[in-house]
């Protein structure tokens, strides 16, 4: 099969989107397909405005490239290539192309987010705001989502928004979830091997954040939080991990008092993460709006327990007393009494870590790619019908 896939960033292959997306297309590749991967770095012309003119770039280089059997187009990407198919696609009798939209995290759901937590904490958002990001490429997706043969949403909640909202026929929709590289379920393998599952630490202290240091991910909840447990327990450390900011950024939001206990490190590569991650118990995670994060099961894989906001997307990952432990989203209380309740109880804590750790092989990037290509065969088989 011959695939063409967009990412609407530049491919860097430690961060979200960008890394899933090449991981997907090398899982492809493995399993014999012939895979193409579009991104801003084969732009040319001006850095600023190459979100703006991605959509038409992927438009003209199909246009200019044999037809493929699938065109894997992240959100926004493909309302010109649907708009002009029959021209574009080269399609013949007996011939057809599946067009996809894929969410990376439906964008209309994180703008609610963000213009509700802009109201409640009277932060005013950008003018610039409502002219593109809350504005045109909201359109832009919403036009690529309906008029697609298939839409791959990260979660339940973007697949009824989209239905419902944005009127996109649910029989043209599909849950597809991101995976972890092999690095990950080997060192759950190893760890479940090791067989000391029932031995946990003498008080679980130390805690990982995962992520970009943004207002998103619940940065100021998790320093509200964390300046609380880091006062109780003497003995207790924070890890950032992914920041993206300078580290100055970061220790300027903690008192003085609490900075040689924090440990920052802005970037690394993925498959150093395990190791990073090899003296770290609990994963704070009190994101406001995800669509399928990879860093509760990153988290997970190498023995620490997650706990994770009651929003879309991370649900789908971590279940309450299971795997792990869920609090209310942009509650600073409820994750104190979540982060205290581990590092007070160690049997809570060895038990959850064990769970998370055998349920780590159903995220195999193989395995993913494998059931999204059925996906891709059935469709193509009811276009050609």
């Amino acid at each position: 099969m011959r695939i063409l896939i967009s990412i609407h960033h530049e491919l860097d292959r430690n961060a979200g989107a960008p890394g899933a997306t090449w991981r997907l297309s090398e899982a492809y590749r493995a399993l014999g397909h012939d895979v193409d991967l579009l991104c801003f770095d084969d732009m040319t012309g001006s850095e600023g405005t190459k979100r703006y003119r991605f959509p038409w770039f992927i438009a003209s280089e199909i246009a200019r490239r044999p037809a493929y059997d699938v065109y894997d187009l992240s959100s926004g990407d493909g309302w010109i290539v649907e708009a002009l198919r029959r021209m574009i696609l080269h399609e013949r009798p007996g011939q057809s192309s599946l067009v996809v939209a894929r969410s990376h995290g439906l964008e209309h759901v994180v703008h609610e987010s963000l213009v509700e937590d802009a109201r409640q904490t009277g932060q005013k958002l950008s003018w610039k705001y409502p002219i593109y990001n809350g504005g045109f490429r909201l359109w832009e997706c919403r036009q690529s989502f309906r008029n697609a043969d298939l839409s791959l949403f990260l979660n339940q909640f973007d697949i009824d928004y989209a239905v419902e909202k944005l009127k996109v026929p649910r029989e043209r929709t599909a849950l597809v979830i991101n995976g972890v590289d092999d690095p990950f379920i080997r060192r759950a393998r190893e760890l479940v091997a090791e067989g000391n599952m029932d031995r946990p630490p003498v008080g679980p202290r130390h805690v990982a954040f995962i992520g970009t240091y943004i207002d998103r991910k619940g940065i100021r909840f998790l320093r509200d939080a964390m300046v609380s447990v880091m006062t109780r327990y003497s003995d207790a450390t924070l890890g950032f991990f992914g920041t993206g900011v300078d580290d100055q950024t970061i220790l300027d939001d903690y008192p003085e008092a609490l900075r040689e206990r924090i440990k920052i490190t802005r970037r690394y590569n993925n498959q150093q993460l395990p190791q990073l991650l090899k003296d770290y118990h609990i994963q704070a995670f009190p994101s406001l709006t995800e669509g399928f994060p990879l860093s509760p099961i990153e988290a997970m894989s190498c023995g620490l327990v997650p706990i994770i906001s009651d929003i879309p997307g991370p649900t789908g990952i971590v279940a309450q007393e299971k795997n792990g432990l869920v609090v209310p989203r942009a509650d600073t209380e409820s994750l104190i009494a979540a982060i205290t309740r581990l590092m007070d109880h160690p049997d809570l804590w060895t038990r959850l870590r064990a769970t998370g750790l055998a349920g780590i092989g159903k995220f195999a990037w193989k395995t993913i790619a494998v059931d999204t290509l059925k996906l891709y065969e059935q469709f193509l088989h009811d276009r050609s019908r």
